[in-house]
């Protein structure tokens, strides 16, 4: 299997350990091309989880709740899988599940709010596609794996505005070590950032362009709304695809970004609103 198309990336949580977990309605389309069909209402379809080498039983479900009752309620797709492959991942991921613990025997019976892992805690799956239908390839993003990416980040002096060169730098002369975990972290950096590329047809969110058009490539670049080296958020909602001009600016003049209005406040007073927004 050699084509690993990314699909989605998962906070862990208790449900991930112990169940599995529900699709978005964004990334449910992604499953369905990976599949080739459509699960109606009530279907669900056999699939098989493949992590660190070995395969793992799992269904994928359209949950089959009534439309009578909630005429108005999405479908709800989720993956289920088996005892097999949660004991698994409690293992890879066992300091999230101490924490989990930890909270639930704290929590009073009658408490039933989700316990919210802090950032400088969370884990994550990122669940791939690959050449066979029915198999997903499923990777594990651990706290160590993040303490090292951090470390490697530090010890090479590398800027905000440098990262995406470090996740996609393939120069081997420079005797830079490339581990599997910090492989794996640019794999899943690198796959997202490519997925809104092509969501955004190589354009530029503030200025809708796409600069490079006319000399027939394509150059846009990927920008972390809040800084990666701070907090190492490689997800979705912390991306922003931008044309290298403007990327230069907000590294040069470090604006505000107001989320709710979708704007860069600049210090000088200027304002930019997002021209295109897919996904925030």
């Amino acid at each position: 299997m050699q084509k690993n198309i990314y699909i989605i990336k998962k906070d862990v949580d208790w449900s991930v350990l112990n169940y599995g977990f529900s699709i978005p309605i964004t990334f449910q389309f992604d499953f369905f091309n990976q599949i080739k069909k459509d699960l109606h209402h009530g279907e669900k379809l056999q699939i098989a989880l493949i992590l660190n080498n070995k395969e793992y039983e799992a269904n994928l479900i359209n949950q089959p709740f009534s439309k009578t009752k909630y005429p108005r309620h999405k479908d709800i797709l989720q993956i289920r899988y088996s005892k097999e492959i949660c004991n698994e991942l409690k293992i890879i991921f066992h300091k999230t599940l101490k924490y989990l613990n930890i909270e639930r025997k704290n929590k009073s019976p009658n408490d039933r709010t989700l316990i919210k892992v802090p950032d400088e805690l969370k884990e994550s799956i990122t669940i791939y596609g690959t050449d066979i239908i029915d198999k997903f390839l499923v990777n594990t993003i651990t706290i160590n794996d993040k303490s090292e990416i951090n470390f490697n980040i530090e010890k090479m002096n590398i800027k905000e505005d440098e990262i995406e060169l470090f996740f996609n730098k393939t120069d081997k002369s420079t005797g830079f070590y490339m581990s599997e975990k910090i492989v794996k972290i640019r794999k899943l950096n690198r796959a997202i950032s490519e997925s809104l590329k092509l969501l955004y047809d190589f354009k530029c969110q503030i200025c809708g362009r796409n600069i490079s058009k006319p000399y027939d490539v394509n150059i846009v670049e990927s920008h972390h709304i809040e800084s990666f080296i701070k907090s190492l958020n490689n997800d979705a909602d912390n991306i922003l695809i931008v044309c290298p001009n403007h990327h230069r600016i907000i590294h040069r003049s470090n604006p505000e970004f107001v989320r709710k209005r979708l704007v860069f406040q600049y210090p000088n007073g200027l304002e930019e609103k997002l021209l295109l927004n897919k996904h925030l």
